[in-house]
């Protein structure tokens, strides 16, 4: 018998957005694994947790990446100018 309990790439990103972290989409792809980001978001609200996004710099999502992975942008992208969504559940 197979007892194993199934838990997937969306399930370890809702509980760490539970846990309020925020999360874009390229952190949901590189630290979680999820293949479709916005997919998992929309299945988060579906179930009826409230989804919310703000914009902030590239920068700021590059120095958060930066504490787990190493993750280079090329020297010439002004990542303090291009703007990201973030997202995170409001309680």
């Amino acid at each position: 018998m197979n007892t194993r309990i199934k838990y997937g790439n969306s399930e370890a990103l809702l509980e760490y957005m539970l846990d309020g972290g925020t999360v874009s989409i390229l952190e949901a792809i590189l630290y979680f694994g999820v293949q479709s980001p916005n997919r998992a978001f929309t299945q988060f609200k579906r179930k009826g947790f409230i989804v919310k996004k703000k914009s902030v710099s590239m920068a700021k999502v590059m120095v958060r990446l930066n504490k787990n992975i190493k993750c280079n942008t090329p020297k010439n992208l002004p990542i303090r100018d291009i703007i990201m969504s973030e997202y995170y559940i409001s309680k």
